[in-house]
């Protein structure tokens, strides 16, 4: 009984009677409840008012079958069912005393030392995982293996041990690098408990120390991630040809991968090791002068203790030295509104670079008369000289959309460049003049967040070939995240089937970037591609064959399969309100910036 009326997780308000106390006095008896959760509680405990201090009866302990056993220091209650210890109480001032804090701990757990052949099989075989072990039982796959049944919530002490977390490194007060991808930071992790829609469970991160830009890669399986630092390596070699690297603290989670296939009995197990008592940084092996080399050999030749470990847990500590503002040649301005990204530094080493800084600014990167072809009767120009800014300036269009086509289309005549060319490559130069500080605007905490495509082409707009470009971009929510514009592979017949082939183009982006945000918990179906062209649109939905669209390949009818399964919706968009008009032909002044600002391109606020 207890007269604390707010220890009581449920209770039933009811008078019942009168309880002396050892002064002659009363108390009313109010209600009856239960103290604490499942499946520790105490029930049918009365609520007496006055009562200043919480009683326990010993006979209700008793019929409930539990034993309670005094000694000199302190009582102990057992239940008689699996000889389990309860509570634990201490005496003092010859008063036994048991808190009742200790009825909510739901994490207490009394382990008894009981030999169990289940559990003597898991130390011989090395401390095989338990369902592998009772599978090869059930099998009947190892001669001898008695029939093994395991219960829940055990726990051994030695795999518990090997998965513990060792001891992080001390945090950094200061950067100790000088320029980016010098020292890279990396860390695996998983399985996580849920896997992802996309079928992965294993996150692979990989920080810069410089600039704090993270890399991350989801994976399906642990060992995938030794072709994905590879692959990583290599891209980043070829984005930037001085990097000098430095690895350090390559975590890898000390929990095996679940995939073998054989089991050898013939080996003696190994016991279990002690964790390290501090976190290695451990690079001798590293030659900090030499670049990374091209072909990439994996060999185990360190000791396990220089292999650093990660638990599977549900939280992990992270920490951020400073705002990231620049990547490679990205700037990057952060503010509460959102996220602005241009390469204006880039675009003046550039313009330095070939002699440009002294020249007129144009307001478009190409004139909306100009049709360029291949000009053999022209001047030739210095090709080394030529590839070279188009080299610039292809790198350039990560940032920069609005010169995307024009980029691409001088790129067509880098075989053999003409004065023509140069003069066309030039005026773009002059387009980057005036507008150097362009960049793209990511907006924060926009309600509108659906992934849309735009998709347009300009018929027969090649003049040497006469095929047709296919142009798109793709929004999510009001960002611009993806662009493209590309010379078709065949000669269309009509602008049907020229807007037809650029739709199935913009479907696949679509498609692959349905997939990739699909680790990231978001689901997209029915996602609207927007053309112009109402007969292209059609022809997406009509599956019969016209003398009109019977040549045109199979693979460009892929995009039928998406509409009638609900992940394609084509819409119709008025011409003067497509923004992937921009990615298919030169554009006067007036429509050019138009379609410049709805792409979300704007000067540093």
């Amino acid at each position: 009984m207890t007269g604390n009326i707010s220890l009581f997780t449920s209770i039933d308000l009811k008078e019942g009677g009168n309880v002396t106390f050892g002064d002659n006095s009363q108390g009313r008896i109010k209600g009856k409840g239960t103290i604490g959760k499942e499946p520790h509680s105490i029930e049918n405990v009365l609520y007496v008012e006055g009562l200043k201090h919480n009683l326990l009866s010993i006979s209700q302990f008793s019929d409930k079958d539990f034993k309670v056993i005094f000694e000199a220091s302190q009582c102990t209650i057992l239940s008689l069912k699996n000889n389990e210890t309860i509570l634990v109480g201490s005496r003092d001032n010859n008063v036994y005393s048991i808190q009742l804090n200790d009825l909510a701990n739901q994490d207490v757990k009394c382990l008894s030392a009981i030999s169990e052949t289940s559990w003597l099989w898991h130390r011989r075989l090395g401390h095989m995982h338990m369902e592998h072990l009772k599978d090869i039982s059930s099998k009947e796959l190892v001669r001898g293996l008695p029939k093994i049944k395991f219960e829940k919530d055990k726990v051994c002490d030695a795999c518990q041990m090997g998965k513990q977390k060792k001891v992080s490194h001390k945090p950094k007060k200061m950067v100790s690098t000088s320029r980016p991808l010098q020292l890279l930071h990396m860390d695996l992790f998983g399985p996580i408990p849920t896997t992802s829609l996309g079928g992965k469970s294993y996150c692979f991160v990989i920080v810069d120390d410089f600039s704090r830009y993270t890399w991350t890669f989801f994976l399906a399986t642990k060992d995938e991630s030794l072709n994905v630092f590879t692959s990583f390596a290599k891209r980043v070699q070829n984005q930037k040809d001085d990097m000098d690297n430095d690895l350090r603290t390559l975590d890898i989670s000390e929990t095996p991968q679940d995939n073998s296939k054989e089991i050898d009995l013939g080996e003696q197990p190994s016991s279990s090791q002690g964790g390290n008592e501090e976190a290695i940084n451990d690079a001798s092996n590293l030659d900090d002068s030499q670049e990374l080399p091209k072909d990439w050999t994996y060999k185990k030749d360190h000791p396990s203790d220089q292999i650093l470990g990660n638990p599977s847990s549900g939280e992990f500590e992270m920490s951020m030295m400073g705002e990231l503002t620049f990547f490679l040649v990205l700037q990057i301005k952060q503010s509460n509104d959102g996220i602005f990204v241009n390469q204006a530094k880039y675009t003046k080493e550039l313009l330095k670079r070939f002699d440009m800084e002294a020249s007129n600014a144009f307001d478009t990167p190409m004139s909306s008369s100009l049709k360029l072809d291949k000009d053999e009767k022209g001047k030739d120009v210095d090709i080394k000289r030529y590839r070279g800014m188009i080299g610039s300036l292809i790198y350039l269009t990560a940032s920069r959309p609005d010169i995307m086509f024009s980029v691409c289309l001088c790129a067509r005549f880098q075989a053999c460049p003409k004065e023509s060319h140069l003069i066309a490559v030039k005026r773009i130069l002059r387009y980057l003049k005036g507008t150097h500080d362009l960049g793209l605007w990511f907006p924060r905490n926009t309600s509108f967040f659906d992934l849309i495509g735009y998709s347009d082409a300009d018929y027969a707009g090649c003049k040497t070939e006469r095929k047709s470009t296919s142009g798109g971009c793709q929004f999510l929510g009001h960002s611009l995240v993806s662009w493209s514009s590309k010379k078709q592979n065949s000669v269309a017949l009509s602008t049907t089937e020229a807007e037809y082939m650029a739709v199935g183009a913009c479907c696949a982006q679509i498609l692959w970037m349905k997939q990739t945000l699909l680790d990231f918990g978001l689901k997209y179906d029915h996602i609207p591609i927007l053309c112009d062209n109402t007969s292209a649109i059609d022809l997406t939905k009509n599956p019969i064959q016209h003398s009109r669209t019977k040549h045109i390949e199979i693979k460009h009818h892929f995009i039928r399969d998406h509409v009638q399964k609900g992940d394609i919706v084509l819409d119709f968009v008025d011409t003067n309100h497509q923004l992937a008009d921009i990615f298919t032909k030169p554009l006067d002044s007036k429509r050019f910036s138009a379609l410049r600002r709805e792409l979300g391109m704007s000067s540093p606020m």
